[in-house]
């Protein structure tokens, strides 16, 4: 039995609620039917794994309600409250159901050693087998037929209300054969028949307990293996993506949120390192079904390597304590352009500087050479200096183009 859901729907929420809906409807009218129907028989026919098995299709139905509640609510997109929507109340109708089947086999375990302390037990009789056998077939077409449905739209609650029906109808055969026995002259078949079905529900139960409580508290072993490693090759396959780290996957109900640190090359762009950010955001977005949130941090070293990135001076600070540099330079102008790269070993300068048309080029080098040795040699934080002076420029500068002072 393996109540893992098929890699996830794109389907639409409102096409996820409305299949949901209709396999919960469709198991609350069945429930409710042989609810009443199977309480009867066990009553009649004396049959206490019949009456256990009555039990267990109210929880079923219950079970129907919640999923119908929870399906209600995760149909409602992001907002101001859960800013990454609802998902997750499919994971509470799961731990809701869970513990509903650990309620309902505390219940038949009691009922059923309570039978044994009975001086004389009545054999049970055969509408108590009709019952189970019309159970039988009936459960195990509502399962089908709610297991394709969650399966279709990806919902680990209409999953494990899926199960619920197949254990109802497993469950249904154990009463069958203590009914049988105890009809044939073995009276304590039919309280052992609704132990063995208590245990059946106990073990789902503590099953889709486990699942639900790796989804609410984002275990890693909440999402798939495979998907978890096709997210790490997408993200690795990346144009210009050195390294990967910090991958970190979770599920929300049945989304997918995705964190990852990516390495590039240290002296890019920050433009260019956002762009080969939004390649991997694309490329796990159109690989990864279900997924519905990226955040990609760029880094220029793996930081669990190398330690956190000291805090150094900022541009600014940078640019005051070059002036003095230029002392005596004559050939040189203040610098034009000041982008610094920072790593855990220090601080790498690129300089953009102006150099006089009067002077020679040879000139212009010299004293480049003693600028980025100056600035070298009197900021011990500044590991390396790059100078370059502009030969031409055209276009238009658009640095405020987003409305962020320079």
């Amino acid at each position: 039995m393996n109540p893992t859901p098929s890699p996830p729907s794109p389907l639409s929420r409102d096409d996820r609620f409305l299949a949901g809906r209709r396999a919960a409807l469709v198991g609350f009218i069945t429930n409710l039917i042989l609810t009443i129907g199977k309480i009867a028989a066990g009553l009649l026919g004396h049959s206490t794994a019949m009456l256990a098995d009555g039990l267990e299709s109210l929880s079923d139905m219950v079970a129907d309600g919640i999923l119908l509640l929870a399906m209600r609510i995760a149909r409602r997109g992001a907002d101001a409250d859960h800013p990454y929507g609802h998902g997750k109340f499919e994971t509470l109708a799961t731990l809701a159901t869970s513990l509903l089947i650990l309620a309902m086999a505390g219940t038949i375990v009691t009922m059923a050693f309570g039978k044994f302390q009975e001086p004389s037990l009545l054999p049970p009789t055969g509408i108590a087998l009709v019952a189970a056998v019309v159970t039988i077939l009936t459960k195990e077409a509502l399962f089908r037929y709610t297991i394709a449905i969650g399966r279709r739209i990806n919902a680990k609650a209409v999953i494990a209300n899926a199960w619920h029906h197949r254990s109802d109808a497993i469950s249904t055969v154990a009463s069958l054969i203590g009914i049988v026995l105890g009809m044939y002259g073995w009276p304590l078949a039919d309280p052992i028949a609704a132990i063995i079905v208590a245990f059946i529900l106990g073990r789902l139960g503590i099953q889709f307990l486990g699942e639900a409580i790796r989804d609410l508290t984002d275990a890693a072993s909440a999402i798939d293996q495979e998907i978890q490693e096709k997210i790490a090759s997408l993200v690795k396959t990346t144009p210009n993506v050195r390294s990967v780290h910090l991958l970190k996957a979770r599920r929300l109900g049945p989304d997918i949120l995705v964190d990852v640190h990516v390495v590039v090359h240290p002296h890019l762009s920050v433009s260019e390192g956002h762009q080969i950010a939004e390649k991997v955001r694309l490329a796990l977005e159109d690989g990864i079904r279900g997924l519905i949130d990226v955040m990609v941090h760029v880094d220029t070293e793996d930081d669990q390597l190398t330690g956190a990135v000291p805090i150094f001076p900022d541009r600014h600070s940078l640019q005051e304590r070059l002036e003095p540099c230029l002392d005596g330079l004559a050939a040189l102008s203040p610098p034009l352009r000041v982008v610094s790269h920072y790593a855990t070993s220090g601080i790498r300068l690129e300089l953009g500087i102006g150099a006089s048309s009067s002077v020679s080029l040879a000139v212009a080098q010299r004293e480049a050479a003693t600028l980025a040795t100056r600035i070298v040699q009197e900021n011990p934080d500044i590991r390396q200096v790059w100078i370059n002076t502009p030969l031409a420029e055209a276009g238009v500068a658009d640095d405020n183009a987003t409305g962020v002072a320079p």
